[in-house]
């Protein structure tokens, strides 16, 4: 994956807002690969038969532990 260029006065508002290395953190989340997630509705039945981790800021939502494909 090759890395996002982001324009150079986001970068310059981002690096003034957050500090160097907190900006640079932030930069090295940005080019991650993004994680597969879903949140379930609990008032529809569903029971996921897939591996999964909760994620913690989301009392219904979860992080596939692999790529999951919700469509044919």
């Amino acid at each position: 994956m090759s890395e996002i260029q982001l324009p150079k006065d986001f970068e310059s508002q981002m690096r003034t807002l957050l500090g160097k290395q907190e900006f640079e953190d932030f930069k090295a989340a940005v080019n991650q690969a993004p994680r597969t997630s879903i949140r379930l509705n609990p008032a529809k039945p569903f029971s996921p038969n897939w591996p999964r981790t909760p994620i913690p800021w989301s009392e219904h939502g979860f992080f596939s532990r692999r790529a999951t494909k919700f469509y044919p």
